[in-house]
């Protein structure tokens, strides 16, 4: 629906509304081409039974199946939810809403008792989000993967993403992870791990967000090292504080690198190809130094900003205000700048009651060379290397048992 210069999901149209009390079950049903496919509301009692949702194929919607309100306990089992993407927009990064734009197959928030299991998600912008959710198990996401709620939900090992499973790592600390690691995931999700080191790394196959990092404990450091994240919703998203990253490039991801809530933190040579919305920054963003190459689109956003508040910029040649504007990628108001000088610029915005909720560094630098995949999977190269060696002894044999036949 229209809503000034945005197109949102007209959250109305929906195939399934249950608002009411009372026990149901909601089963053998395909539903297609619609906003939400199925929507329970708050109207369901609270303390009331499980709601099953059994063998439902929903598909081409917004958002497939949405149940926000935590009193609402479901089970959800042998569903196939494909194609469920954004309504208008190239791509939204507020990973803590959806509801405005779809993208999602499951979102669901339940404070006790739900399951969601033996289900199927396929080629989703995201496959699930659950909060507080107590059992997901077997459940299939091809072409996509979940995204952490700010409730934590209890993904084992039997949910897997293009056939492997899940790698989410929760407060394991002095963690070294390289492509040997993380070829055995189909996703990868680190929360508070402490001294974490990620190197040298390849992803390529769909998984909605390539690396998703909450940097959260205390007296910790996360080194991120030699990173490629393709084909992607998302290629990384960073949340926390001392955090440190070097070589890190987004190639044929609809957006490149997302930040929140990021502090004292230092990152160099960050790459984009191919990206409808490189860089993303949501407030506060403090003690910050990114290095990337001039040009480069980078958004920011500050959710308690007035319009006539102004992002500061300054470098050593020129000092200027940029307005707040409409960004179309986003659907949403915000800052968009790109630093066109090869030059150090810092980078402030003080909101009302005079809060200063941006302050860092943008190194912007000449377009970097781009990493060799195969340095980053050994063995790659000398796969490739001995295949051609082996072909031309095979063709030279059968040449030369061709000539002594004659």
């Amino acid at each position: 629906m229209q809503s000034g210069n945005r197109t949102l999901l007209d959250y109305t149209y929906v195939g399934i509304f249950i608002n009411a009390n009372g026990s149901f079950i909601i089963q053998n049903c395909k539903i297609s081409n619609i906003s939400i496919g199925i929507h329970l509301s708050i109207g369901i009692q609270l303390g009331g039974p499980t709601y099953p949702i059994v063998n439902v194929d929903i598909s081409d919607c917004s958002i497939g199946f949405y149940s926000r309100w935590s009193h609402v306990v479901v089970n959800i089992s042998n569903c196939y939810i494909h194609n469920c993407n954004w309504v208008s927009i190239t791509a939204t990064i507020d990973i803590r809403d959806h509801f405005d734009y779809g993208e999602i197959g499951i979102w669901v928030r339940s404070n006790v008792g739900s399951v969601i299991e033996d289900c199927r998600i396929e080629n989703c912008s995201i496959g699930m989000m659950a909060g507080e959710v107590e059992d997901i198990h077997n459940n299939e996401f091809i072409d996509c993967g979940i995204v952490l709620s700010a409730y934590f939900s209890n993904y084992d090992s039997s949910n897997t993403v293009n056939g492997k499973p899940i790698g989410l790592f929760w407060g394991v600390d002095n963690l070294i992870f390289t492509q040997v690691d993380a070829s055995q995931y189909g996703q990868l999700i680190f929360v508070s791990c402490a001294n974490l080191t990620l190197s040298n790394i390849h992803i390529t196959e769909p998984c909605s967000i390539g690396i998703q990092l909450f940097s959260t404990s205390f007296n910790q450091m996360t080194y991120l090292n030699d990173i490629v994240c393709e084909n992607q919703k998302l290629a990384m998203y960073i949340y926390g504080h001392d955090v440190i990253g070097d070589n890190l490039y987004a190639k044929n991801c609809k957006a490149g690198f997302y930040f929140e809530f990021v502090r004292n933190s230092k990152f160099t040579r960050i790459m984009t190809d191919n990206t409808d919305i490189p860089i993303y920054a949501i407030t506060p963003i403090n003690d910050l130094t990114i290095e990337i190459e001039q040009s480069t689109k980078f958004y920011l956003v500050d959710k308690y900003v007035w319009y006539g508040d102004k992002l500061h910029v300054e470098s050593s040649d020129a000092s200027y205000n940029i307005s707040m504007s409409y960004i179309s990628e986003l659907g949403i108001q915000g800052y968009a700048t790109q630093f066109k000088d090869i030059e150090t610029y810092r980078v402030s915005l003080t909101v009302p009651r005079g809060w200063t909720t941006a302050n860092f560094t943008v190194i912007s630098v000449p377009r970097y060379t781009r990493p060799d995949a195969s340095k980053i999977i050994p063995g790659y190269l000398f796969f490739w290397l001995w295949s051609v060696m082996i072909i031309g002894l095979l063709i030279y044999i059968e040449s030369y048992r061709r000539f002594y036949r004659k």
